[in-house]
């Protein structure tokens, strides 16, 4: 049986919450020229929907069977190798193919600059999606020689940080899970008050054990 936080995570760009800036030019990029052939850059703070947003992203391009997620960390040559045969066999019958790698700055020296060279060949069908906090992008940039050049070739989209548009945006989507469950619901107030006593919005399920 799946979690409550399972249940209610986004499966579409109408359903993130907070992040109503980031979705428009998400929305005008797709309605434009699509995500496929792209590299794409997504950074914000810990619980902000950077990876919610990758794989709905991903789910445009590709079946959840030819969608690679991975930590930057477990990101070896031999999964970059079945990634990219995958990418090879997927063009020729026109299907697409997606990577996600979340905490970029894990990712080793020469995985980076495979990574430059994939994205140059990167195929019209294919996606790679990267995810970072703000720490790890500084991380990134100042470990990496080839941070500067890979990141370039990424478009960005940079997430809006928690504060107090942000907790009310989620305590109102909190309010509206409670009363979803068949919950009777507290003021909005005290949901804003509870995700401060989370520590922010942070890892959102956190408050979600308490929504009743």
């Amino acid at each position: 049986m799946q979690s409550l936080s399972e249940r209610i995570q986004p499966q579409s760009l109408d359903e993130v919450v907070g992040q109503n800036k980031v979705v428009k030019q998400l929305r005008l990029l797709e309605e434009r020229c699509g995500f496929a052939g792209r590299a794409i850059w997504l950074s914000g703070l810990s619980g902000t929907g950077k990876t919610t947003l990758a794989r709905i992203i991903t789910r445009k391009i590709a079946g959840l069977e030819h969608i690679t997620e991975i930590e930057g960390i477990h990101l070896t040559s031999d999964v970059l190798s079945k990634w990219e045969n995958a990418c090879a066999s997927q063009a020729k019958i026109g299907k697409g193919v997606a990577l996600i790698i979340n905490t970029v700055h894990g990712i080793r020296d020469r995985i980076v600059r495979r990574l430059l060279a994939n994205i140059e060949k990167l195929p019209p069908l294919a996606c790679l999606l990267f995810t970072t906090t703000k720490d790890g992008q500084q991380c990134f940039v100042h470990e990496q020689v080839d941070a500067g050049p890979l990141m370039s070739r990424c478009m960005h989209f940079e997430l809006d940080s928690s504060g107090p548009v942000m907790e009310l945006a989620f305590a109102s989507h909190l309010l509206r899970v409670a009363r979803a469950e068949n919950c009777a619901g507290k003021p909005l107030a005290e949901y804003v008050a509870l995700i401060r006593r989370a520590g922010g919005i942070g890892r959102r399920t956190a408050p979600l054990r308490h929504v009743r």
